[in-house]
């Protein structure tokens, strides 16, 4: 029964460092907040004089920003700009591969739905503490990606 069980080979390229992994979400973090905030002080209205439909124009651009910049730049480029200036790549497990968009929505929603709930969000992240060898969060295990280091 087991004899038919395959295990995919290790990515050939080396796996990323936490810390490596913690400046690429740090800036990625600062990324968005400069987005957000260029965006809500140079709109034109942006003194408070806005009308409701502008704020919620202003507010539903955001939201897109905010929803697509992971797995936009992740299936496009192998990373968010964050993991990017810190040659990092989101690669498949099973080849070391793009992941495509499919599987970049996925790993985004996951990591989404899991910060929505405070033990899980906190599971998600430390697991790749003790994840060995490739060091993966669950969002990373549910779509079979592993984040390595561009030499």
């Amino acid at each position: 029964m087991f004899h038919d069980l395959r295990i995919p080979p290790l990515t050939p390229l080396p796996v990323a460092h936490l810390g490596s992994r913690l400046a690429a979400a740090l800036l990625d973090f600062v990324a968005m907040g400069a987005f957000i905030i260029l965006l809500t002080t140079t709109w034109p209205g942006g003194d408070g004089a806005s009308s409701p439909f502008e704020n919620l124009l202003v507010w539903a651009l955001i939201g897109l920003f905010v929803a697509t910049y992971s797995q936009v730049t992740t299936s496009r480029w192998g990373g968010t700009p964050g993991k990017l200036i810190c040659r990092l790549r989101v690669v498949a497990v099973r080849d070391g591969g793009p992941l495509g968009y499919g599987r970049a929505l996925l790993r985004h929603v996951s990591h989404v739905v899991m910060w929505t709930l405070p033990v899980l969000s906190l599971l998600n992240v430390a697991y790749c503490l003790w994840d060995r060898p490739l060091r993966q969060c669950l969002h990373d295990k549910i779509v079979s990606s592993v984040v390595v280091r561009c030499l």
